[in-house]
């Protein structure tokens, strides 16, 4: 790779040039929305598809962006991305070569590597890191892990849940390990690439994207999942700048929605702004956002730390617009760009906003989706709501990329409300004009018929 080029900060009048590592068309319409708002000019460099492209191996995709970025002309302001993996270790190192800001790979590492970041944590915040050990999914056997069921089973590099298990007893492990051992390999390759990238310990290199992590749950009707988002201005302390509460579906694992602004007490934000500033402070991370995941206990008042993501999260851009007037994808890239004092929130039209995820949580062949002008017109009827829809018509949900090991997303629904009544009278009208379309792929049915959405 070329030596470092320091870019020119723009003295003019001129738009701002931020290049955008992993572009897809939802956050496209986010970002060009956000050029009418600043003197930014967002620039595409590979496609999430492209950047997740198992057969184009990491250092290529490095090379490829490079060139994007060198081909473009002008001045290079600002590089960022809001998906994690292998965006996040991509634009480490495009920063490093066009003098932007961003975290190093290393502290990158240590968030994503969910064994590594255990261990990290051990040792500054013990107090809320859980049981976990180091688990070779193609040599574990019922007896080999060392922690009592129950307990999550995931694989050390993953999202969304995705091959993630609860186990509670040794069929658990068993179906379990069966499912990992088929499906952990697309999950290698960019990751241990990566790696070698790293200054990681001798004594953990042996523990590659093929390995699991299992920790002990934390669980109970008492039992709050939140996520706190926040930035490193390098040379400063580590700023949290919102908490978002995360609702699962009733008796499920599953996430029903995404709620900010959080309506956890004061005492225990306190606690989780303290927690992350020591984290964030002890691995080096600076430079770029983060987002750490807690759960807290109300009815001891337990707090545990979850998992930390190196990135600003994107299932969270609406939120923090429609409440704040500001959303985090302005905070990374004003960061990413030096201008980050220049960023007030002037506060947004709605008092809470939302993430839905309208659910099934069986496999099916999908053989009808809403169309984009029954979107369109459902985003007209219902004020302060945006659409996606991830199934593709003629796929198997089971087709469907980074699901969690217990059901499959049919719609994102984005919305700002009044309050929480409102979120889930605006959900259910969402829901009641969304017109999906199954064709049964379970063998015993024997049949072909349509099923029902969520909860068959």
């Amino acid at each position: 790779m070329a030596d470092i080029v320091n870019a020119p900060k723009n003295t003019d009048d001129r738009d701002k040039q931020i290049f955008v590592v992993g572009d897809d068309d939802f956050n496209l319409r986010r970002l060009h929305r956000l050029e009418r708002q600043h003197p930014w000019k967002f620039v595409p460099v590979l496609t999430h598809e492209a950047c997740t492209d198992p057969s184009v191996s990491l250092t290529d995709k490095i090379a490829e962006a490079a060139k994007i970025i060198e081909d473009t002309g002008g001045d290079v302001d600002g590089i960022i991305a809001y998906w994690e993996f292998p965006h996040v270790a991509i634009v480490s190192k495009l920063a490093e070569r066009f003098g932007t800001r961003w975290p190093n790979l290393d502290a990158i590492v240590r968030c994503q590597n969910k064994y590594l970041s255990r261990v990290a944590q051990q040792e500054v915040v013990p107090e809320l890191t859980p049981k976990f050990a180091a688990v070779d999914p193609f040599e574990a056997k019922p007896g080999s892990i060392k922690l009592a069921y129950p307990f999550w089973l995931k694989p050390v590099r993953s999202h969304s849940s995705h091959l993630g298990f609860a186990i509670h007893d040794d069929d658990e492990l068993i179906h379990a390990l069966d499912r990992i051992r088929k499906r952990i390999g697309h999950l290698s390759g960019a990751t241990d690439q990566l790696m070698q990238l790293t200054h990681v310990a001798e004594e953990h290199r042996h523990i590659t994207s093929a390995w699991c992590i299992a920790e002990q749950i934390i669980s109970g009707e008492d039992v709050r999942q939140v996520t706190a988002e926040g930035l490193v201005v390098p040379g400063e302390d580590p700023t949290i700048y919102g908490i978002v509460d995360s609702l699962r579906y009733p008796r499920k694992s599953s996430f029903l929605r995404y709620q900010y602004p959080s309506s956890m007490d004061d005492d225990t934000k306190a606690r989780i702004h303290e927690a992350s500033r020591k984290f964030m402070k002890h691995i080096g991370f600076e430079g770029g956002a983060f987002n750490i995941e807690f759960f807290h206990d109300e009815k001891t008042d337990r707090l545990s730390l979850l998992e930390i993501n190196p990135r600003t999260s994107q299932s969270h851009a609406e939120m923090f617009s429609w409440v704040d007037g500001l959303s985090n994808i302005e905070r990374v890239a004003a960061l990413s760009t030096g201008e980050d004092e220049e960023l007030v929130p002037p506060g947004g039209a709605w008092g809470i906003a939302a993430k839905c995820f309208y659910r099934r949580f069986s496999d099916a062949k999908v053989t009808r989706v809403p169309s984009r002008e029954e979107i369109e017109a459902i985003e007209r009827e219902v004020d302060g709501v945006r659409i996606q829809i991830p199934p593709k018509v003629g796929r198997r949900l089971t087709d469907m990329r980074d699901q969690d090991s217990y059901s499959f997303e049919l719609a994102l629904i984005h919305m700002g409300a009044d309050d929480e009544a409102d979120v889930e009278r605006k959900y259910e009208a969402v829901v009641d004009r969304l017109h999906f379309e199954f064709e049964d792929v379970r063998r015993e049915r024997g049949d072909q018929g349509r099923a029902a959405a969520v909860g068959t």
